[in-house]
């Protein structure tokens, strides 16, 4: 039997963490939105954003977050 192994089924390898933070660009792919849109939202003092030196990002849990509260209330 000759299984084959993808990286994270690898024991000598741990598996990739989850991205803490995105760029806007990747952002507004998850989000389904325009980057243009994602740096206006970066205005919003309710939208989560950091700088790091001269780039901003955007914390997953924080965006997150942010996607909940968007939508509470809000029925489908």
């Amino acid at each position: 039997m000759n299984e084959e192994r993808t990286e994270s089924q690898d024991p000598r390898k741990g598996a990739m963490p989850e991205r803490m933070a995105l760029s806007p660009q990747e952002a507004a792919e998850v989000l389904g939105v325009s980057r243009p849109t994602v740096y206006e939202l970066m205005h919003r003092a309710d939208f989560p954003s950091f700088a790091v030196g001269s780039r901003r990002l955007i914390p997953t849990e924080g965006l997150r977050e942010w996607v909940r509260n968007q939508t509470k209330g809000v029925s489908a």
